[in-house]
């Protein structure tokens, strides 16, 4: 997996350029350093070399069980309330992102966008403070459930969203190929996982999943009879896929 390249963008103003050397090129650049200095732009290589960043591990990751549902779009600022009003008792409380390939101006690149618009995952050891921090809370876009707490997940969702968003709740791009038929994936959240996802778009680089597979694929056991928390469109999950060959 490559690394993003950091790199440093200078401006200048002013018609054309200053002379080499003279006190306004000195001045110039010295504005143009601090400029940069201040101001870093990620540049992402060419695909297929993304995703552009380390891939997280769920190995210490809180286990998020529970949901609170906000206003879309306000989700990185509701994160926030709700991990300052329930204080100590927040382990963990954010909104589960995906990488996805986008095309744009004829080149690959990645776009990162929510998974689950309006929805946070929150861990917690003491789930009823901070129900009762959040009732107490006078702000409207914070929602929990018709009994007044917190929406919990099923095991199969919990250990969903931890296999897939691991400790940084970003559901990375998986890459795989497709052999004899049948899907492999080498590199990213779906290795190892392959039996979640029930359809595949490679024009579109993106996989469907299927979270009701998730007690079987990831628990190992039967479907459980508790109803899930969490939306799913009709076709499932979409997550970013790169399948490289088919044979």
């Amino acid at each position: 997996m490559s690394q993003s390249t950091l790199t440093y963008r200078t401006e200048t103003r002013g018609g054309g350029q200053p002379l080499h050397g003279s006190p306004r090129s000195r001045r110039v650049a010295a504005r143009a350093a601090r400029l940069g200095a201040n101001r870093p732009r990620i540049v992402a290589p060419a695909f297929p070399d993304l995703p552009i960043t380390q891939p997280n591990t769920a190995a210490d990751a809180p286990l998020a069980r529970y949901v609170v549902q906000v206003v879309p779009s306000r989700e990185d600022a509701a994160a926030r309330r709700v991990a300052a009003l329930g204080g100590s008792a927040v382990q963990a409380c954010f909104p589960l992102r995906r990488q996805m390939p986008r095309k744009t101006a004829g080149e690959w690149g990645i776009a990162t966008d929510l998974l689950l618009p309006g929805y946070l995952f929150l861990a917690s050891d003491d789930p009823e403070a901070v129900a009762h921090a959040l009732r107490r809370s006078t702000q409207p876009d914070l929602a929990l459930s018709a009994d007044g707490a917190l929406a919990a997940l099923t095991d199969a969702e919990a250990a969903l969203v931890l296999a897939l968003g691991g400790a940084e709740g970003v559901v990375r791009v998986s890459r795989g190929a497709i052999e004899d038929g049948r899907l492999a994936v080498a590199s990213g959240p779906l290795a190892g996982f392959e039996g979640l996802v029930c359809h595949v778009d490679r024009h579109r680089r993106a996989a469907w999943l299927d979270p009701s597979r998730a007690d079987e694929v990831l628990l190992g056991r039967a479907p459980g009879a508790a109803a899930p928390a969490l939306p799913v469109d009709a076709r499932g999950l979409k997550v970013g896929l790169e399948v490289v060959s088919k044979s």
